[in-house]
């Protein structure tokens, strides 16, 4: 069975319960929480089992579904009734959707290993203010072909008001009186959080940057108690030697 958010503590209790120590649940409660079922762009809907359990969690933002669970036959069938252009998820399941299909990896880190000194790296977490985030939208455009497809603008109203409503965060360094680096969190929940997004300008390469703003953000969240998950498309060995481990994969598709 298929049951939409109905606004109640019940649904809400049942979705945190499901999602909150997934790196793709985190995403969802990320929306669900921010934008509190108030909008008509953001959906969500729990999957339950034939014991009435609920094992899927789906959220769909604009034209972007996420899922967190077990994908049974019902479930598959419902999200390609979504038409979504844009899937992202653990990618254990196969979806009879036809998309172009990219694939990942998820990192996990628990306990971070000593944080890379850094001299005159500032680290700073923004307060959502549009004029920093076009900074960084630039920034990660020019850097590594940020998503052509997300505008400035949706990028920008979308961080900030979940930047607000502490469900995402971003993280900047600044040296020479300008951003050379940045992270984004994209999800923060009560039990974990998620890392993306990771870039510094060309000249301020290999110095080490980059390293820093993640071992210092990773150790900073954990410190909150939360276990941080790393998403990216290969191994990097800097991020074992900050202390994050493969737990498993992801799958995105896009029409």
């Amino acid at each position: 069975m298929i049951r939409i958010n109905d606004g109640t503590e019940k649904f809400k209790s049942e979705m945190i319960s499901l999602c909150a120590d997934s790196p793709f649940g985190a995403r969802i409660l990320s929306y669900v929480t921010a934008y509190d079922n108030k909008y008509s762009f953001i959906d969500s809907w729990l999957c339950t089992d034939e014991d009435n359990k609920s094992v899927c969690a789906v959220c769909r933002y604009y034209d972007t579904v996420m899922i967190c669970g077990h994908i049974n036959n019902e479930t598959a069938m419902f999200i390609s009734a979504l038409s979504p252009k844009e899937l992202i998820f653990d990618g254990e399941s196969d979806l009879p959707i036809d998309m172009t299909w990219s694939h990942g990896m998820l990192m996990k880190c628990e306990n971070p290993k000593k944080i890379i000194d850094k001299d005159k790296c500032i680290v700073t977490a923004l307060d959502g203010s549009i004029k920093e985030l076009r900074n960084v939208y630039y920034l990660m455009s020019d850097g590594f072909g940020f998503d052509a497809k997300i505008g400035f603008e949706d990028f920008a109203v979308d961080m900030s008001h979940r930047i607000r409503h502490k469900t995402a965060a971003v993280y900047v360094v600044y040296m020479d009186n300008k951003i050379v680096s940045s992270l984004i969190v994209p999800a923060i929940t009560p039990k974990c959080a998620m890392i993306s997004g990771v870039v510094t300008r060309s000249e301020y390469r290999r110095q080490g940057i980059g390293s820093f703003l993640v071992s210092y953000v990773t150790s900073r969240i954990i410190s909150q108690g939360k276990t941080v998950y790393l998403q990216t498309e290969k191994k990097i060995s800097i991020y074992d030697k900050i202390g994050f481990t493969v737990c498993k994969g992801w799958k995105s598709g896009r029409m």
